[in-house]
């Protein structure tokens, strides 16, 4: 897969008409990957995308066994690379966060709230595997993020999402460690960490899978809860 070739169509194809887009394009004239309200990166392929796909390359044979006939979401695209990635390993679908459509390929695009508020209601975007990179360098973002990964991963034992970033974003404020921190205090997701460089920039991947409550564990908290507020009406 050549990146460079897609990123440069992905920068050079000429847009739909209109002020948001002649901000785009001033943008992209002026090689500025992200300005806050305009763009947020989604014309370049960072380090991040590549990191996690020559991650999962070397196990081709893994990957297929798990994707093969599986929905997989790609959120904050970019140009697209871990979806396409995806359908080459033979996912049944999947959805992009752009704005053109092919086959086997569904296109959202907005922010992550409001397409939460929109996935709620359509209960066929349910994804088994999340893919997505270079997503945390904005910490006032986690939360519109978390509610968008609880939202989209379906709620089965092997729905995972795998996450590529960089350590720490200086600069801009986002790290893993906070964002790890972040998601831990909700207890929503389990997490593991994987490091995707031995040198230079520290990048790795975090894998997160939904935490699922039997319906025995559920109906003993239940009761606790209900023991406990007994006591402490009883006095």
């Amino acid at each position: 897969m050549d990146e460079s070739i897609i990123e440069n169509l992905v920068k050079t194809e000429n847009p739909d008409e209109g002020v948001a887009n002649e901000a785009v394009l001033a943008a992209l004239r002026e090689n500025k990957d992200v300005v806050s309200g305009v763009i947020e990166g989604g014309f370049t392929v960072w380090e991040g995308t590549r990191h996690l796909l020559n991650f999962l390359e070397p196990r081709n044979a893994e990957v297929h066994h798990f994707v093969q006939g599986k929905r997989v979401l790609d959120l904050g695209c970019g140009a697209g690379l871990l979806g396409i990635y995806a359908l080459q390993q033979g996912a049944s679908r999947v959805v992009f966060q752009t704005n053109r459509r092919a086959k086997s390929v569904s296109f959202y695009s907005g922010d992550w709230h409001d397409l939460s508020e929109l996935w709620r209601t359509l209960s066929d975007l349910r994804f088994d595997l999340i893919l997505t990179a270079e997503i945390i360098y904005r910490p006032e973002l986690y939360v519109k993020l978390h509610e968008m990964l609880d939202v989209a991963l379906a709620h089965n034992p092997d729905s995972s999402i795998l996450m590529a970033n960089k350590l720490s974003y200086h600069g801009i404020g986002g790290n893993v460690y906070d964002f790890v921190k972040f998601v831990e205090e909700r207890g929503v997701f389990s997490l593991n960490m994987k490091q995707l460089t031995d040198s230079g920039i520290a990048y790795v991947c975090l894998s997160m899978k939904r935490i699922l409550t039997s319906y025995s564990t559920l109906v003993s908290r239940i009761a606790a809860g209900i023991r406990i507020q007994h006591c402490q009406c009883k006095d």
